[in-house]
């Protein structure tokens, strides 16, 4: 492939990221290809940068927020424990020593949101024998053809073999490093120290004056309009949803990176598409995948099959495509990575909800949003019943054919006894497959390797087609995962409180089920749109640019977005509930019970897809 932009950069390290936005603020388009899944700002622990390098990132218009994040170091000072002899000097120059993780943010955050490509090991590099230009080829089999390629990998750089530079040496020492945290605070002086003895050197710089202690008093009133906890795709698409409707949002995340590769596959129905088209995100994402042209049931048992063709726009998206297209449509810094939500309680005084995180920091918000997940902090707060296990589990992953495969465009489901094999094809290399079996108590445990639920897996399906067996076996490990199905009951959804003041809750936090309907992420988007469209209507009055959100306002809003989506989470729930208990029924009259109420409750057994969310 002859790729659009001017310059490729290998490697999404400091000096890529930095090169990366050298080049943008001089109006040079480029491309960024990094390795890892994700941004690398986990790895490492600190990095001191001197007067030098402060003047660098001056020019890249970075500098001044990196310098809220570090205290400036005052002196250097050298101590011996061989004849304790303590040697002081005064600091030329600013120095600081930064977390590695607040650089590489801060650089990436700068950055056009699709510049850095995620999941691109270079293997190798040659020159086109017609154009003389670089043809970088990846570990995944593709290759691209560059107009200009500056390697930024690293010390194992596979650009500098190429430019036939001699490999790096070792020293004859070691080191290791971390970062230390003093939950009480500590008492060191601005200093870069440094503690010699024998042939060992250990060298200790603050990073900042903080501690613990001092977080936990300090509770921060925040200035965005809406807190929204969790950054999967509910959270996601309800912060776009508020960015289009002028509201302003931060989104609080727990883990230390965007959870994209988490998660295999998600089908998405006609609803889910409404709902996709309204955030504007829905024609970039069909491109990553194709249209499923009908639904084949296979009956092993007896060798029934049944094919229906598939009833309105249906697609199966890779999780990582939709979190990365949801994210790359907010604005920079939107999300705040390694926010892991303890408690909420309501402020005494103002009745506002108070956040509390593990890390001692707190904030007040005016509203909150709680998108995060089935074990949700934010529906424990709001005293919803705990969620319920089904009897089954299942096994989820993604398969690539390299040489592509001859699947047609087909959900596929195969039965035998009470184990479900489901299929869909992401493209014309990708599958993404299930499978849902009887739950065996203490199977978390003989199913936590990816190698072990391969193995199992094709153990349990040995007597399934042998295409089945070969999609197992090339599955992508990464993606493998096992999990024991959860929901929230259709009565507790009934009785439930999904609002109190400012507070509500989307998605899985409100209304986790089962797999069966497909309908988990779609009802997760439809919530964003229902949410943002109440509140911009009900509860914000528009100020210059954008809309500031109203407390008497957002309470009427979000009662009506409960009231907008009760009934129709309840049926989803309902519907997957009985769908979940007659796959996982051990006696025949529960069967019979479960077949008889879904035909009575649900005569129509699509017709969830033909809901309506609206416009945003």
């Amino acid at each position: 492939m002859d790729i659009d932009d001017e310059v490729v950069i290998i490697g999404a390290g400091i000096c890529g990221l930095a090169t990366a936005l050298a080049l943008h603020r001089k109006g040079i388009n480029n491309v960024v290809m990094e390795r890892s899944e994700t941004l690398r700002n986990t790895t490492g622990a600190a990095i001191g940068i001197r007067q030098n390098g402060w003047r660098a990132l001056d020019q890249l218009g970075v500098a001044e927020t990196l310098r809220r994040t570090a205290i400036l170091i005052h002196r250097d000072r050298t101590v011996s424990l061989d004849d304790g002899k303590v040697h002081e000097i005064l600091m030329k120059g600013e120095f600081r020593c930064l977390r590695r993780k607040d650089l590489i943010d801060t650089l990436y955050d700068e950055l056009p949101s699709t510049t850095v490509k995620f999941g691109c090991q270079l293997e190798s590099i040659k020159l086109d024998p017609n154009t003389s230009k670089p043809v970088l080829r990846f570990s995944d089999g593709s290759a691209i053809l560059a107009k200009v390629l500056i390697g930024c990998d690293g010390g194992k750089s596979i650009v500098a073999d190429f430019l036939n530079v001699k490999p790096t040496k070792k020293f004859s020492f070691c080191a290791v490093r971390g970062l230390s945290n003093y939950p009480n605070g500590h008492s060191f002086d601005h200093d870069f120290v440094r503690i010699t003895k024998d042939n060992k050197f250990l060298g200790i710089i603050p990073i900042d004056d903080h501690s613990e202690d001092e977080k936990k008093e300090a509770v921060m009133d925040v200035d965005d309009e809406v807190v929204i906890i969790g950054a999967g795709i509910c959270g996601l698409a309800t912060a776009l949803a508020l960015h289009k409707k002028g509201i302003k949002s931060v989104v609080m995340e727990r883990s230390e990176s965007l959870r994209n590769t988490t998660g295999s596959a998600i089908g998405i129905r006609q609803n889910g598409w409404r709902a996709l088209d309204q955030l504007g995100v829905a024609e970039t994402l069909r491109h990553t995948a194709i249209a499923i042209q009908r639904e084949r049931i296979v009956s092993l048992a007896d060798g029934k099959v049944e094919e229906i063709p598939m009833k309105g726009e249906t697609r199966c998206l890779r999780r990582k495509d939709l979190i990365d297209t949801l994210y790359d449509a907010l604005p920079p810094a939107t999300v705040k990575f390694g926010c892991q939500l303890e408690s909420i309680k309501l402020d005494q005084i103002t009745t506002k909800p108070v956040l509390r995180f593990i890390d001692g920091s707190s904030i007040i918000a005016k509203v909150v949003i709680g998108c995060d997940g089935g074990k949700s902090i934010v529906a424990d707060f709001l005293n919803l019943k705990p969620t319920k296990m089904f009897s089954i589990c299942g096994v989820r992953g993604l398969s690539n054919y390299r040489d592509g495969h001859s699947f047609a465009h087909e959900f596929l489901r195969i039965r035998k006894d009470n184990k479900l094999v489901g299929r869909l094809p992401i493209d014309e290399h990708l599958v993404y497959w299930f499978c849902a079996h009887p739950y065996v108590p203490g199977d978390e445990r003989n199913w936590e390797d990816p190698e072990e639920i391969r193995r199992s897996t094709l153990d349990l399906l040995s007597d399934y087609p042998k295409e089945i067996q070969e999609m197992i076996e090339i599955t992508d490990v990464k993606t493998l995962s096992f999990s024991h199905l959860r929901y929230r009951a259709p009565w507790d959804l009934l009785m439930g409180t999904f609002c109190k003041g400012t507070v509500t809750i989307a998605g899985d936090a409100m209304h986790v089920m089962g797999p069966f309907l497909g309908q988990g992420g779609s009802a997760g988007l439809e919530d964003a749109i229902v949410l943002a469209r109440n509140l911009a209507q009900m509860g914000s009055i528009h100020v210059e640019s954008r809309r500031k959100v109203t407390v008497q306002g957002v309470e009427e809003a979000f009662n009506l977005y409960v009231k907008q989506r009760k009934m129709r989470v309840i049926r989803l729930s309902l519907q997957t509930y009985l769908t979940g208990m007659l796959l996982g029924a051990s006696s025949h009259l529960k069967k019979l019970l479960c077949i008889v109420l879904l035909f009575l409750l649900f005569r129509n057994p699509s017709g969830h897809i033909d809901y309506d969310c609206g416009c945003l």
